[in-house]
């Protein structure tokens, strides 16, 4: 591994990038350079005392190749000069798809849990549930995209911006890897022409009359044929990510339905459902990627059917990065010839980014129980015992004793959480301890401890300092 230094100068014009250590540690030893960011042997240096001169720039191509992906993204960064191409960096971008997924999810569950409560209070009351109106004009425009594809547009957005803003955008050219995936094909590849049409559900009205019809109107567990009682069950359940394709589901009965879901009967499927949730969000985002890129930078498609042949002639993993690495020298024919005569240099700078949150967006830090006192004395928290809940309830209190006790009520207060600007630590933060640069992923503020990664626990307060605040995309080398 070769540390490479990016500079600007006072005037934030970007250089090329440079090798000459001692040189930019003697600026910084003297106050005439300032360090920006650092990512493992990667440094962002700010040279204070010079103005870069644009007309005596060398005259040199930097490449960056691009790798899309739903979960991962590769990518590559090249220089290309005096016929000699040097691998700069490289590297993978983890995206927050599966956690804004699971964040959904878990807010789903507890706006279904108090409409519920609401809806039984108000019936319990008034005999009758009553149409409330919208607390809050918050319905975005119908035309506006989903969360998923604006986050994915995002993060590609972000990973281009940090990568430009180390070599600028006069010398850069893009080449991104336009994918369209046929996800028939990918089922059935030997596909073509008009079988597109008559597919395995051909002349059935929807998945589920071709599923029984598939499984011959008989149960899959007790093998049962009572059509009116045959219904059908997805082998990985749609909240787990299950799709409504026919090789995710199966035909059961009601009764042999109802024991799967409580645990009776287990499931052994004899082959795993394919998913094509990240293909179909890629196909409809990659046509506003690639135009995105091309509106502000040159930018060259590639397609995936390349990148394999190139992988296999040279013998190399399946991986993002390496994959971002062959795109970046390859266009829409397939490997630029001119590189064959090059000599190659790779500097092995390998970079891992993942995607974070930059704000705490939760209004209320905790939820403090409604707690029962007797005589002075705690007895009790909360009408009915939480899941997690280890003290007694008051339902348990009242079945210890058999006559009314009289107990003193302590409501339940919701705390705040501060803003953002009082928040310390946040997740991303990369915090100084013990002279080694740490990735942080959350704050004990009560107790006055930092969660860090690389120490794999938390810290006291104290012997922590933040050098980098959390930028989105955080460094994890």
């Amino acid at each position: 591994m070769t540390t490479i230094i990016f500079v600007t100068d006072s005037r934030n014009n970007v250089g090329h990038p440079t090798k000459r250590i001692g040189w930019i540690n003697k600026k910084l030893r003297n106050g005439t350079a300032k360090k920006l960011k650092r990512h493992h042997n990667i440094i962002h240096v700010q040279l204070l005392d010079q103005v870069f001169d644009t007309r005596e720039t060398i005259n040199c191509e930097f490449r960056i190749g691009i790798d899309p992906g739903y979960q991962h993204i590769g990518f590559c960064m090249y220089k290309i000069c005096n016929k000699k191409i040097i691998k700069l960096l490289a590297g993978e971008v983890t995206t927050r798809t599966e956690e804004i997924k699971r964040l959904l999810q878990e807010r789903k569950m507890y706006r279904q849990n108090r409409r519920r409560y609401r809806r039984k209070n108000v019936i319990r009351k008034f005999g009758a549930c009553k149409f409330r109106k919208p607390r809050w004009k918050n319905r975005r425009d119908k035309l506006d995209w989903n969360p998923t594809l604006r986050h994915l547009m995002d993060v590609h957005c972000n990973l281009m911006n940090k990568l430009t803003g180390l070599v600028g955008l006069d010398q850069t050219k893009v080449h991104i890897e336009y994918s369209s995936f046929d996800t028939h094909k990918l089922v059935n590849p030997g596909v073509h022409s008009f079988w597109y049409q008559l597919g395995p559900q051909y002349r059935y009205q929807n998945a589920k009359l071709y599923t029984k019809k598939r499984d011959g109107y008989k149960c899959s567990c007790c093998s049962s044929r009572s059509i009116q009682d045959l219904t059908i069950h997805h082998i990985i359940e749609r909240i787990d990510g299950g799709t409504d394709r026919p090789d995710n589901l199966m035909t059961v009965c009601r009764t042999c339905h109802d024991k799967i879901h409580v645990g009776v009967i287990k499931i052994k499927s004899t082959h795993k459902p394919k998913i094509f949730r990240d293909t179909g969000v890629l196909n409809s985002c990659m046509k506003k990627i690639y135009e995105t890129f091309d509106g502000v930078i040159p930018t060259q498609n590639t397609y995936g059917y390349i990148t394999d042949i190139m992988r296999k002639q040279q013998d190399l993993e399946k991986s993002h990065s390496l994959d971002a690495s062959i795109i970046a020298l390859c266009d829409s024919n397939g490997y630029q010839e001119e590189f064959m005569t090059y000599d190659f240099e790779d500097l092995e700078n390998e970079l891992e980014f993942v995607q974070k949150r930059r704000h705490v967006r939760n209004h209320t830090k905790r939820i403090e129980d409604r707690k029962y006192y007797h005589n002075g004395y705690l007895v009790a928290k909360n009408r009915r015992k939480r899941e997690t809940q280890k003290d007694d309830s008051l339902e348990d209190f009242r079945k210890d004793f058999l006559s009314k006790v009289n107990v003193t009520v302590k409501p339940g207060v919701k705390r705040p959480r501060i803003s953002n600007t009082k928040v310390l630590f946040k997740p991303g933060d990369k915090v100084l301890h013990n002279n080694q640069v740490c990735t942080c992923y959350g704050w004990a503020s009560t107790q006055g401890k930092v969660g860090l990664l690389e120490v794999d626990g938390y810290v006291p307060k104290r012997m922590c300092q933040v050098v980098a605040k959390n930028g989105g995309l955080v460094c994890l080398n």
